[in-house]
């Protein structure tokens, strides 16, 4: 689950700074994925770095496709369902 409701910011990067941290607190819930043995080590070392706030910007607009990859590998290929709710308002306050 995914909520855009805190990105409704006074500008761009206001908003891409809301949005690092709403990412980066998605990968901390999902730290189990760094002892999954279906993730290789740079995968596992990408994950740290957005963790670590060590990720750069391209890292973080990549962040949620790549969390949806490491936990569809981590559950065997198994397909998951992300439920983004406010997706719209960040447009919207655009």
């Amino acid at each position: 689950f995914l909520d855009f409701k805190k990105l409704s910011q006074n500008n761009y990067k206001e908003m891409f700074e809301m949005f690092k941290t709403l990412i980066r607190r998605l990968y901390e819930e999902h730290d189990y994925l760094l002892k999954s043995p279906n993730l290789t080590e740079a995968q596992k070392g990408r994950i740290n770095a957005i963790i670590n706030e060590k990720a750069n910007d391209a890292s973080y607009k990549d962040g949620l496709r790549e969390l949806i990859e490491f936990v569809y590998r981590h559950y065997n290929n198994k397909k998951l369902i992300v439920l983004i709710d406010e997706y719209d308002v960040p447009f919207q306050r655009a």
